[in-house]
């Protein structure tokens, strides 16, 4: 690393990374296992700031729409499209240290922000209005348009139903005066504790997309109250 770079670096480290590698240094660590120490504190340090920075976003906003989700993907992408000299150095020497090759994820993270970014500019009104009417074959439609693969038109409705349940959450907790999460775990738990109706929509979502084929055939014949075919009766035999 030169000596830009390793100057950079320790003007990147923050507080509590300084902390972190102080505690370290306190019960004899070698300087490496410190920095490696000091972070990881800072990692999580700015992705709790990142959340917070997302969560008054929300706030801010009375509905969330995919014009508002538009607006935040642009951002998102504005803001990686942006390194500091400091943020590059930060990168550059997790790649150093082993931790990962950052700056990689972070191109792959830009590329997925202009997709989706796409993505949306392509849906029509009517499917920006009621994301509903994207079903399976609008979905294999669009994709095919816009030459993606189907799966990364799943992953940007995705991201837009988990951002709408964090939305509405948040509204109602605000509006109850109660105490808003500080950090994206605490969220997680408060979330499942007290859901909304689009929380409880999301995970329901959730459950469904983790299921195996049989599992969701076999809910389709539940649901209309049919009697499945015998191959589907039974449980898997490793089950």
């Amino acid at each position: 690393m030169t000596k830009g770079g390793i100057s950079a670096l320790r003007q990147a480290i923050s507080s509590p990374a300084a902390e972190k590698m102080a505690q370290e240094s306190a019960r004899g660590r070698s300087f490496g296992e410190q920095l490696r120490s000091g972070l990881s504190a800072q990692e999580k340090t700015q992705l709790d700031l990142e959340w917070q920075k997302q969560t008054h976003w929300l706030i801010g906003h009375e509905e969330f729409t995919f014009e508002v989700f538009r607006q935040n993907l642009v951002e998102s992408l504005e803001e990686r499209n942006a390194l500091t000299v400091v943020q590059r150095a930060y990168m550059n020497y997790n790649k150093y240290v082993g931790k990962g090759d950052i700056a990689k994820q972070h191109e792959e993270q830009q590329v997925e922000l202009a997709e989706h970014i796409k993505i949306v500019d392509a849906m029509t009104p009517s499917e920006q209005r009621v994301p509903r009417l994207l079903n399976y074959e609008a979905r294999v439609a669009l994709a095919a348009e816009l030459g993606l693969p189907k799966a990364t038109v799943d992953d940007m409705m995705l991201k837009y139903e988990n951002l709408h349940a964090m939305h509405s959450w948040l509204h109602r907790e605000a509006e109850k005066g109660r105490r808003l999460p500080s950090t994206s775990a605490e969220l997680t738990w408060m979330m499942m504790a007290r859901p909304t109706r689009e929380v409880s929509r999301l995970n329901r979502l959730n459950a469904l997309r983790m299921m195996s084929k049989k599992d969701k055939l076999r809910r389709w014949y539940q649901k209309r109250k049919k009697v499945p075919p015998m191959w589907l009766r039974y449980q898997d035999e490793e089950r």
